[in-house]
């Protein structure tokens, strides 16, 4: 169980550093007037923001499937299901 609570953490902060560090460049990028470069990494680091919580969905299932879980697994999937719908939906 700590590999698991380790490896979505690590994921977290990954994700958290890797977006405000691309937002932060990106509105650095629009102040020094570069606009095609600055929406760019705008849109990567919302793209970085919105995968976090994907990945993190994902990592579970697969720890759920090698626990051979399979009330959480279904669970987890039901939850990336719905994230799909939201996304195709929105």
């Amino acid at each position: 169980m700590q590999s698991i609570k380790t490896s979505i953490q690590a994921l977290l902060r990954i994700g958290l550093v890797s977006t405000v560090i691309l937002l932060a460049l990106g509105s650095l990028l629009h102040v020094l007037g570069l606009e095609q470069a600055s929406q760019l990494t705008l849109l990567f680091g919302v793209w970085a923001l919105m995968l976090t919580p994907i990945l993190r969905v994902l990592i579970s299932l697969i720890f759920f499937y090698q626990e051979k879980d399979r009330l959480y697994m279904a669970i987890t999937l039901l939850v990336l299901v719905i994230i799909a719908l939201s996304i195709v939906f929105a």
